[in-house]
């Protein structure tokens, strides 16, 4: 319902001028692929108190391009600006965030040195949090255990989305690197009342299900995230997703399906920066799959 988000948009910027409806109608801009509304509404928020919050829009959604380069660079203009406004934990979510793309493209010697950044920044629950992840997926295990616990002892009980959804999460990247997937699966299922704006678990619920070899259930949970675009609208995970759609379709033997969800993935990456070892891997599926047609 694109035009009637549009709509509603564009008449509350004609009663007040204000950033909000730049940046919605910014977004659907993005939906639809209108490079001139994209490049205007941004403009409009060139310069106001929001530019660090549209910069991390643009860099998500240059990220859900491929576009390694360009995310990065205004992933730290987000937080550089958030650093001159004196929001020191806006600055660290930026470049944490930053680390969880490259984690999520396959960079993870860039993904600890933006997790360490991060942590300059301000020592946020958030950022800690994803440093977990980080070290689980550069082989430090002990590490990242170690690290959890420290951060779970200072959390108050009464945190629910810690305790309900970056701890799980956390636990359970650390059981999928242990090879013990239905123990990820299982710390996940509290999390699940989170999902609606919290999609790192669903991917990771599907990564598990990939390595039980149960493609049907890893399916059923990319395509949540799939079907999901118009709620995080820039996620980058949106895009990544396909690549994990096309895995559970080969592991059900739907080589078919599998093929059409590679290549939907490689046209949103089409633009993207041709070096990402995700591409080169997708890619590589992709024409292990059409081999096998032939």
């Amino acid at each position: 319902r694109l035009a009637e988000a549009r709509v509603v948009f564009s008449q509350g910027l004609e009663r007040f001028d204000a950033t909000q409806f730049h940046e919605g109608l910014w977004l659907v801009a993005f939906l639809e692929g209108d490079e001139e509304a994209l490049g205007r509404h941004a403009q409009a928020m060139e310069g106001t108190e929001d530019e660090s919050r549209l910069r991390r829009s643009q860099a998500r959604a240059a990220g859900q391009r491929g576009r390694r380069e360009e995310a990065l660079r205004l992933f730290r203009e987000a937080s550089a600006s958030n650093l001159r406004d004196g929001i020191r934990g806006r600055a660290a979510g930026d470049l944490s965030e930053a680390a969880l793309f490259e984690l999520a493209v396959g960079n993870v010697e860039s993904a600890r040195a933006l997790i360490s950044e991060a942590l300059q920044a301000a020592p946020t629950r958030q950022a800690e949090t994803r440093e977990v992840t980080v070290l689980v997926r550069a082989g430090e295990l002990q590490a990242a255990e170690e690290k959890l616990a420290a951060i779970e002892a200072e959390q108050a009980e009464t945190d629910e989305f810690f305790w309900g959804a970056l701890s799980p999460t956390a636990r359970a990247v650390i059981e999928l690197a242990r090879g013990k997937p239905d123990a990820a699966i299982e710390l996940l299922e509290p999390a699940r009342r989170f999902e609606g704006n919290y999609l790192t678990s669903v991917m990771l619920r599907g990564e598990a299900y990939l390595e039980l070899g149960d493609g049907a259930a890893a399916l059923a949970e990319y395509q949540r995230v799939i079907d999901q675009r118009t709620t995080w609208v820039t996620n980058f995970f949106h895009a990544t997703a396909y690549v994990g759609k096309a895995r559970a379709h080969a592991l059900s033997g739907d080589a078919d399906a599998a093929r059409s969800a590679y290549n939907d993935f490689l046209t949103l990456w089409r633009d993207a920066d041709p070096d990402l070892p995700l591409l080169r891997q997708a890619q590589a599926e992709y024409e292990a799959l059409q081999g096998d047609r032939g």
